[in-house]
């Protein structure tokens, strides 16, 4: 489930560079 585990790496990297955007 490589797949899987790049989506929830992508989600979080865009989750940090959003919240530190909004920071």
């Amino acid at each position: 489930f490589v797949f899987f585990g790049l989506v929830i790496g992508l989600s979080t990297i865009v989750g940090m560079v959003f919240g530190w955007m909004v920071e």
